[in-house]
């Protein structure tokens, strides 16, 4: 204190020691084998300060290949269904678009510029048509999380995520059936029932697409001749819903199987 500057040091004991009075040769080799190894470890400790100082890139991270790295991003979003669902169709995207073997050091930003652009113009859905604008929106920002969380990692030294411009999200539109028009979708043929199947019963109900996509059979509750329910999750509220339904949507279900098995099998 008393306006001197104080300083706060950090020691690492190594246990590594040295003879005092060094007895023989073999007391001076060991002498100069250990003062050569402190020597080492002070060299590491030094490079980690400057790479953190300077922003240099740690040479065995920038070895990873970056859609492992994706992978293992994708991968901790696991526990939440919805999320994990568009990291997940977001990488089906960037294998069409980055070589399996491409290497976090040849990540510059005509590589970002590259990926942005098949998003932007290249990019198909399964029905070979161009993707929604809000597709675009979401794909792009988990890509943009994933040079974010590579920057935090050490495996870039640039934060190239905060030169990514988004795409702008499209304003939505909420669209409804009128009676007539889901009376004549009930009327039509559908290449796969299931997937009639089980928008007629999300019409009925009013659930929506993630929540049908997860239901299993012991959310579906029979309680009575013609008291029929649906109890599911909902992610917003971390919460238990309860829903009762009709005999016309119970009908469309079909009949029970296996308490964890999904209600709507092969979508």
């Amino acid at each position: 204190m008393n306006g001197k500057r104080s300083h706060i040091r950090a020691f690492e004991f190594l246990k590594i020691y040295l003879h005092q009075n060094p007895k023989d040769a073999g007391e001076r080799k060991k002498n100069k084998e250990n003062r050569k190894l402190a020597e080492d470890i002070l060299s590491i400790r030094q490079s980690n300060y400057i790479q953190g100082k300077f922003e240099i890139k740690n040479i065995s991270k920038t070895k990873r290949q970056f859609l492992d790295f994706f992978t293992e991003k994708m991968e901790e979003k696991s526990n939440s269904v919805k999320n994990y669902g568009v990291w997940q169709s977001a990488y089906l995207h960037l294998k069409n678009c980055i070589n399996p073997n491409f290497l976090f050091d040849e990540v510059d930003e005509n590589f970002v510029k590259k990926v942005k652009q098949y998003f932007e113009a290249e990019a198909r859905t399964k029905s070979n048509l161009p993707l929604s604008q809000n597709s675009k929106y979401s794909y792009s920002n988990k890509f943009k999380a994933s040079l974010g969380s590579a920057f935090d990692d050490g495996n870039i030294s640039i934060n190239l995520a905060a030169r990514v411009k988004a795409f702008e999200q499209a304003k939505s539109q909420r669209e409804y059936l009128t009676f007539e028009e889901l009376q004549a979708l009930v009327n039509t043929d559908c290449k796969y029932q299931v997937l009639k199947t089980a928008f007629i019963f999300s019409c009925l109900v009013g659930l929506r697409w993630s929540e049908i996509n997860t239901l299993v059979w012991v959310e579906v509750r029979d309680e009575g001749e013609n008291l029929f329910r649906v109890n599911f999750r909902q992610e917003k509220i971390d919460g238990v819903e309860h829903l009762n339904i009709s005999k016309q949507a119970r009908d469309l279900l079909g009949n029970r199987k296996s308490f964890k098995d999904r209600v709507f099998i092969g979508r």
